[in-house]
């Protein structure tokens, strides 16, 4: 459709490797077509891009989790690719590193996004940590997940794990216990994206070619 110019333009969002994305949007870029990335910046011709600060987000929630006294803290995430992932991954490493804390790989687990598999997933890493230990999560069903294994195993949220996850969906302040998350502003980001586009149909280009909004801790009752 790009390259047929079938379309006036499109909001993207890419997976898979970093360097595949980076081939995909050099692609795009030499249609001609205008497209904004979702989740990654874009250095591209006729590319915008609208993100969330993700990495971030995760630092806050690693230096929460270390100021609750929490000094085993693991990170829990789907196995697939994406950009905000990754980009959540790197704050949890460099919250550590800021703060004088070892980065451990067995406490980096990522799991199939099953919701089996991930609960299995969350219950092997779990049944490594001491009981006053932390998870930060790659999405709020992860959380939700690692919760239901800590039940499990006769653990309670946030008495013997302290649990947060991320993107603050609906379901988050309706969980036993409500969720402690980072929250991302989902329908801002694709208001913002469309009136880039619609911005650039009009003049020719775009007003901004990065926006980045913030992402903010929700402190509920899991941490």
């Amino acid at each position: 459709m790009f390259f047929e110019r079938r379309i006036d333009a499109a909001v993207v969002h890419l997976s898979g490797p970093p360097a595949e994305r980076a081939a995909y949007a050099g692609e795009l870029g030499e249609t001609g077509c205008p497209f904004v990335l979702i989740e990654e910046s874009s250095a591209y011709p006729f590319g915008a891009a609208v993100r969330a600060d993700n990495r971030e987000g995760a630092f806050r929630a690693v230096e929460y989790l270390l100021q609750k006294g929490h000094s085993e803290i693991a990170f829990l995430t789907g196995a697939t690719a994406w950009p905000a992932l990754e980009e959540r991954l790197a704050g949890y490493i460099q919250a550590l590193q800021a703060h004088d804390r070892p980065v451990y790989d067995d406490r980096v687990v990522a799991a199939s996004w099953s919701h089996a598999e991930g609960e299995a997933a969350a219950r092997a890493l779990l049944e490594r940590l001491p009981r006053r230990s932390a998870v930060l999560c790659a999405n709020d069903l992860y959380a939700v997940r690692t919760m239901a294994a800590a039940r499990s195993l006769g653990r309670a949220s946030p008495d013997d794990v302290a649990v947060i996850g991320f993107d603050d969906f609906e379901f988050a302040a309706f969980v036993d216990p409500p969720l402690t998350t980072v929250a991302l502003p989902g329908y801002e980001m694709g208001r913002r994206a469309a009136e880039l586009l619609l911005a650039y149909l009009h003049e020719g280009e775009f007003p901004e070619k990065e926006v980045v909004f913030p992402a903010t801790l929700t402190v509920r009752d899991s941490a």
